[in-house]
């Protein structure tokens, strides 16, 4: 008899594999909450999540795979190790390239969060809406002069809400005059400037100069959280709405979906060139239990190691759980590339409908190995 180890070690990988997709489930979660935490009206999250998780199934690489996702989260200002996961795949060129291709078919990887919202767009719902800044004589000459320079009412708005949020009436005072009083002509150097721009708010210099530095600290400390929230509130005001079925689909036509979304071709490609089942393993026959009794004793394991784990797997998991796992376990044995793929095939599922249909069972198919070892351990030898 070979030794039980080499089906624990087959084991263990397939529950790394399944831990990894538990994480992924969680990360969808993450993704949709990062941007559920903006509150607008006319961006479906659900969407987001969706699409997220359509590129990261063409994703070549657990690096690639993560900025996808950690590239969401920088965009809108969520912690994050994007820049991290960049240099690992851009050390290496070859990963590099590989990245860049696998995400042609979808349009390009995402890069800001334009990209990874549009086609999220909730048609016909009302813009986003944020706090309004508070009306005094200094907001109403910024607002102008932000309109002027960007021609973006709204995001003006926006940016001098957050910036009252951070600064005192008069600090703002101080930090706009800083960049646009140019009122007293005689005023040419940065001394003359500050006393000129001081004597309007009844300060002297050095009270204005210390005024107008703590002001311009404070901006700048905040920059890219005001930056990015008024973007993202912001951004959509024009896009083109779509429909519910766009959404569902993550953003993406349909057309364009079916080429993207579970590589069903690979699959089918990794089952063709896969070595042939033993007479007894993956036979595909008979209740689960039975199926996965012969795959374990296709490995040449002891029949009651495999009677074990079949009865206490069977018994610890819903019936519907117990037989993802065995179909798992069926693809694993069969030697196709994807086993959580292959048993979601098996439902006429994409990966990430079954993560959503088994839900919080992914933990119990995770602590497979578990079971496997407890049944070894009443095994003579194999303690």
């Amino acid at each position: 008899m070979r030794s039980g180890y080499s089906v624990v070690y087959r084991l263990v990988v397939l529950c790394a594999a399944l831990l990894f997709w538990t994480q992924a489930l969680a990360q969808d979660d993450a993704i949709r909450g990062a941007c559920e935490r903006f509150e607008r009206s006319n961006i479906d999250c659900a969407c987001v999540a969706k699409k997220v998780a359509t590129f990261q199934s063409k994703a070549p690489s657990i690096n690639a795979r993560e900025i996808i996702a950690q590239g969401y989260f920088y965009s809108v200002g969520v912690s994050n190790d994007l820049l991290q996961r960049m240099e690992r795949v851009y050390s290496d060129p070859i990963g590099a390239m590989e990245m860049m291709e696998a995400f042609d078919s979808l349009g390009g990887r995402p890069e800001n969060l334009d990209d990874y919202e549009n086609g999220c767009v909730i048609a016909g719902a009302r813009r986003a809406s944020f706090a309004q800044p508070r009306d005094t004589e200094m907001m109403q000459q910024y607002r102008k002069a932000c309109v002027a320079a960007s021609g973006q009412q709204r995001y003006c708005a926006c940016e001098g809400a957050q910036l009252q949020t951070v600064l005192s009436d008069r600090e703002f005072e101080a930090y706009f005059r800083s960049f646009a009083d140019y009122s007293d002509k005689e005023a040419t150097t940065r001394a003359q400037m500050a006393q000129a721009r001081g004597k309007a708010m009844g300060l002297d210099a050095d009270a204005y100069q210390e005024l107008t530095v703590n002001a311009r600290n404070k901006v700048s400390k905040h920059r890219q959280e005001r930056e990015t929230y008024c973007h993202a509130m912001v951004w959509a005001d024009d896009a083109a709405g779509a429909s519910a079925a766009v959404r569902q689909n993550g953003g993406f036509s349909p057309e364009l979906l079916s080429s993207a979304v579970e590589s069903d071709q690979s699959i089918a490609h990794a089952q063709a060139d896969a070595p042939a089942a033993t007479a007894n393993g993956a036979a595909g026959v008979g209740s689960a239990r039975d199926r996965l009794f012969n795959i374990c004793m296709s490995d040449n394991n002891n029949q009651a190691m495999c009677e074990c784990m079949g009865t206490q797997m069977e018994q610890s998991m819903p019936p519907d759980t117990f037989e993802f796992f065995v179909d798992l376990r069926e693809g694993d044995a069969k030697g196709v590339e994807d086993s959580f793929a292959y048993a979601a095939k098996k439902r006429g599922m994409n990966t990430v409908e079954a993560m959503n249909s088994m839900g919080g069972n992914m933990a119990m198919l995770s602590a497979a190995g578990t079971t496997m070892l407890s049944c070894m351990g009443d095994l003579p030898g194999m303690n």
